[in-house]
């Protein structure tokens, strides 16, 4: 059974880029200033969030690699292969998932849905102590609900196969109905 990587990449992306409240509401009225919005970044340490999105990327591919060989022992040669392949995973997210590359996204996308007074509410939020558990505990709290939608994931794709094997068969019927009495 096929377990999409991209499936995974896009639910792992979408909770942590959530956690860090990046998705809520429209366009606000009182905009941000620039210098708040790095500040709202640093203190939520979503510097260190990009970090580790790439990290759970690289377990999730050895996971993912491990399930494709059923847990088989690699040889010497094999276990090369395995390596470089890992580092070419490792390249690309360095380039897509670097905080070079992220951050005017980040600077984009919350200049864009809150106004400058959340910004600073969720910058003294995050300066309390309760914030920055939060802060220390949301990795922990993204990779649990990651191996849960995993799990899930694992029982909806071959649920979601079946689904467009049958509206195919279904639609070739009606096509080949079609052609008969046309």
């Amino acid at each position: 059974m096929e377990h999409p990587v991209k499936i995974k990449i896009a639910c792992a992306l979408t909770l942590i880029l959530a956690s860090n409240a990046v998705f809520a509401g429209t366009a606000p009225a009182d905009k941000p200033t620039e210098a708040s919005l790095h500040h709202l970044l640093d203190v939520m340490q979503a510097h260190q969030s990009v970090d580790a999105i790439r990290q759970q990327m690289d377990t999730m591919f050895g996971g993912y690699m491990s399930k494709l060989l059923d847990g088989k022992q690699l040889n010497a040669k094999q276990a090369e292969i395995m390596a470089r392949s890992r580092t070419r995973l490792t390249d690309t997210f360095k380039g897509m998932l670097s905080w070079e590359s992220m951050e005017p996204m980040y600077l984009k996308v919350y200049a864009e849905t809150f106004t400058q007074k959340e910004i600073d509410g969720m910058t003294a939020f995050y300066e309390t102590p309760v914030g920055h558990s939060m802060i220390e505990k949301m990795p922990l709290v993204v990779k649990n609900t990651m191996v849960i939608m995993q799990k899930q994931m694992e029982g909806l794709v071959p649920k979601i196969q079946q689904i467009a094997k049958e509206t195919a068969d279904e639609i070739k019927a009606e096509a080949a109905a079609e052609g008969k009495s046309g």
